[in-house]
């Protein structure tokens, strides 16, 4: 019998193996995968015991035996979920999720090793198809994210004595938090759990970027928890990967959420966020510098406000931090990698100020309308509109704490002294870099778009911005006469 068992999941596996392009397998329908699940479910099932009573013998082929049959039927579980996952409708999908989370687990709540990445991948690749997230009810998404969010926690707790990624982040006592420092010293499992591989766990948080990606879904709730993991996941992070950009969607799409309903949650989240932003700027992958800019977009308002009650003084160090980093970033870019004078639209004054996206003598260009690069304008405009909203937030806080400045009167800017933020911008005009000097003037430029300096800064960049505009190179000359327009 089981050897019959066992050419039957060989045959099948060999069948979806060999016929991922083929037309005719797209058509099979949802009964005919649901009948395909059952039978697979019960193998997996009966494998799943022989599998865990083995675990109690002593001989060594008894153990191997087990797990090579075990491991055979998740894997065509797997194939077969990859072949029918946008053919099946919700009383399947319902079978499939409450098959992954009951038989992953023994009946110590550990996870069964063998079939772990098989059904994690199982799990991310049916939630990946959106409409499958859209219909399920609350209590199996639920469900579903609750044991996504335990195999993630388990996997970074179950070694807290060996760091492999520690980042200088100020305990949060505002949540509950697993330890940060944590990771174990084989790079090849830098997550276990009784075994559990990193690429299943960050298939884990590959499910979580899938299940939060819907308005409709019910994770107000369970936002912290989310939140909470997806941080410590990220301390854990020993390499820039697909999973880091996963695990700051999640955060981004949890954020969306109760940015506007748990404002008193999103505010305890800042301090973390911005430590974490330190943390992994400087990452190789631009997608993840990309998600902590959304990130700080989305926070950009708890930021300044966190920052001018002054309850956090660490904040204000850490976002200075973060600003040089982003600045640093920045500066050292191909002038084609900065924002560009193309990215920009400049229509006669309209007096409107404030928008985001608009400044009284240019504004961003919507790169969708024309043949620019609409993310990369997008994400520079950003990088500098919150670069240069920080360090004035900083700078004002500051000079209220010291009473170094009277109130402006009604109606006036207040006009602000960088201090030692003016000194690096009046280090950036004189660098030799042609991209450090134009980091300079983009950051003079916008920074005075929406503040006044005090009279000894301006002073120094009106002279520099002059010489500036005969600058051999276009650029250069270019970025100092829009910098001197205002």
């Amino acid at each position: 019998m089981g050897k019959e068992r066992s050419g039957g999941l060989n045959d099948l596996r060999h069948i979806l193996q060999h016929n991922r392009g083929n037309t005719e397998l797209g058509r099979i329908n949802d009964k005919s995968f649901h009948k395909i699940f059952e039978a697979l479910f019960e193998v997996a099932f009966e494998e799943r015991s022989v599998y865990l009573k083995s675990l109690k013998s002593t001989a060594q082929q008894v153990q191997t035996s087990a797990i090579t049959r075990f491991t055979n039927c998740s894997q065509t579980l797997r194939l077969a979920v990859e072949r029918g996952a946008k053919n099946i409708r919700l009383r399947t999908l319902k079978a499939l999720l409450d098959h992954v989370t009951e038989t992953l687990l023994d009946a110590n709540g550990a996870c069964c090793v063998p079939i772990a990445l098989d059904y994690a991948r199982c799990l991310s690749t049916v939630l990946s198809h959106q409409p499958h997230v859209e219909h399920l009810k609350d209590v199996q998404w639920t469900k579903v994210t609750r044991f996504c969010l335990d195999r993630i926690a388990s996997s970074i707790s179950s070694d807290t004595t060996e760091a492999s990624f520690v980042v200088d982040r100020v305990s949060a006592t505002s949540r509950s938090s697993i330890t940060s420092s944590r990771g174990p010293s084989d790079q090849q499992r830098a997550y276990s759990s009784g075994g559990l591989s990193k690429q299943a766990v960050d298939e884990f948080v590959n499910c979580l970027r899938h299940l939060t990606s819907l308005p409709s879904v019910p994770l107000v709730k369970d936002a912290e928890p989310i939140l909470s993991t997806m941080l410590d996941y990220l301390d854990a992070s020993q390499s820039a990967n697909q999973a880091q950009v996963n695990a700051l969607t999640t955060i981004n799409n949890v954020l969306l959420q109760i940015r506007a309903e748990k404002t008193q949650l999103t505010i305890s989240y800042v301090s973390p966020c911005v430590q974490m932003a330190r943390s992994l700027w400087n990452s190789k992958l631009f997608a993840v510098r990309n998600e902590i800019l959304v990130m700080l977009v989305l926070l950009h308002t708890y930021i300044l406000h966190t920052v001018s009650v002054g309850e956090d003084t660490s904040l204000s160090t850490s976002l200075d931090a973060l600003v040089g980093i982003i600045r640093n970033d920045y500066a050292r870019r191909d002038t084609k990698d900065q924002l560009r004078l193309d990215d920009l639209r400049m229509p006669p004054h309209s007096g409107s100020i404030g928008r985001d996206l608009e400044f009284p003598i240019f504004s961003l260009r919507d790169g969708t309308a024309t043949a620019t690069n609409a993310p990369d304008g997008e994400h520079n405009w950003a990088l500098l509109r919150l670069t240069t909203y920080f360090s004035i937030s900083n700078s004002l806080t500051r000079g209220a704490r010291g009473n170094d400045s009277e109130p402006p009167p009604n109606g006036a800017k207040k006009r602000v002294k960088l201090s030692h933020w003016s000194d690096e911008l009046l280090r950036l005009l004189h660098d030799s870099h042609t991209s450090s000097r134009v980091c300079g003037i983009q950051l003079i430029t916008f920074a005075a778009q929406s503040t006044s300096f005090d009279q000894d800064f301006l002073e120094h960049v009106l002279e520099r911005l002059s010489a500036l505009c005969t600058d051999e190179n276009g650029l250069v000359a270019s970025w100092a006469l829009l910098g001197l327009a205002r």
